[in-house]
């Protein structure tokens, strides 16, 4: 019985010899690495192979940010949006100003650009925050609605 020892690689084994196999081309887009957060549910979804569907990380941090109540975390208690309880004449830009403070560490890392903020109220007693915004390290951009 012949192993390693009696037969030398250099000469009986095939290391070397032959054609290589060809390599895939590398996707035109990159993976997305972060989980895709309904925004209805707030959960994660699941495809129909078990995995997870994805999304672009940059819009995963900002609906994370954005979806926070201020206040709910005491570990870092300033995070957060304070989304006002009395509709007014300065509601509006109470409740812009509550996100773009809420996105700050964003745009301070040079992560993101904040090109428009819309609050609307689809129903009485609901919110909806509609982020447009530029990711500045590739260029494109994108929205996300909380």
């Amino acid at each position: 019985m012949s192993g390693l020892g009696d037969s030398p690689i250099g000469l009986s084994t095939p290391f070397g010899i032959g054609v290589p196999d060809e390599v895939a081309a590398p996707p035109a887009l990159p993976p997305q690495a972060a989980r895709f957060i309904d925004p209805t549910t707030r959960d994660y979804v699941i495809e129909s192979d078990g995995s997870y569907q994805r999304m672009p990380e940059l819009r995963h941090r900002v609906l994370l940010a954005v979806g926070e109540r201020k206040g709910s975390s005491t570990v870092r208690p300033t995070d957060g949006v304070d989304i006002p309880t009395r509709i007014d004449a300065s509601f509006d830009r109470r409740a812009k100003n509550s996100v773009s403070s809420a996105l700050a560490f964003l745009v301070a890392e040079g992560a993101l650009r904040i090109d428009s903020i819309t609050i609307s109220q689809p129903r009485p007693g609901s919110v909806e925050t509609t982020i447009s915004y530029t990711d500045l390290k590739n260029g494109t951009r994108d929205t996300a609605t909380v």
